[in-house]
């Protein structure tokens, strides 16, 4: 597997990328800037180097002084890529609909189990003769109503307050900003 070499436009630093993301959009993990590599022309091969010259006699018998090294190299080397380093993502809104179709299928996931323990606690549990009213008509009948009317109601309450609390998050985001999600 090769790496492609990419220079960053906003902060120059040299990033090494595998070239499994040729073509995808990817962030500098110095700076957060944005870009695509795209794969490098192939190069002409080189032509054979000719014979060194055989090395000059130093004047100095232990060589020079040691001099600074250039500034490419006290950056160090260059930085490698990763996918796996954190990306950042803002949530700048969130669909109404979608929301509260989510929100409104939890609620009737939670409301069909609550739903299920009402009718089998209808069922189970034996009635006193002088509980009448609603129980009067059976408790198979009761029970029956429970698995419907409590995963119905809360089905509705989850699809408005799905709905309702989407449009809220999407009024504050344009007011304050979006919430960041950091990714990894």
């Amino acid at each position: 597997m090769a790496n492609i070499s990419h220079i960053c436009e906003q902060c120059g630093k040299e990033l090494v990328v595998p070239d499994r993301y040729l073509g995808r959009a990817l962030k500098c993990p110095h700076c957060g800037q944005g870009f695509r590599v795209a794969p490098q022309p192939a190069a002409p091969p080189e032509p054979p180097a000719p014979r060194p010259a055989p090395p000059d006699m130093p004047a100095e018998p232990f060589g020079s002084a040691p001099t600074a090294p250039p500034d490419e190299l006290q950056d160090g080397p260059p930085a490698q890529f990763s996918a796996e380093a954190s990306v950042r993502f803002a949530v700048k809104r969130i669909d109404v609909l979608t929301a509260a179709k989510v929100t409104a299928a939890l609620h009737g996931i939670l409301g069909l189990l609550i739903g299920l323990g009402a009718a089998l606690m209808i069922l189970l549990v034996p009635m006193p003769l002088s509980a009448r009213g609603l129980f009067s008509l059976g408790k198979g009948l009761v029970a029956v109503l429970a698995l419907v009317a409590v995963p119905g109601t809360y089905l509705v309450v989850g699809f408005v307050s799905g709905a309702l609390l989407a449009a809220l998050y999407n009024l504050a985001a344009r007011i304050v900003g979006p919430i960041k999600v950091e990714l990894e």
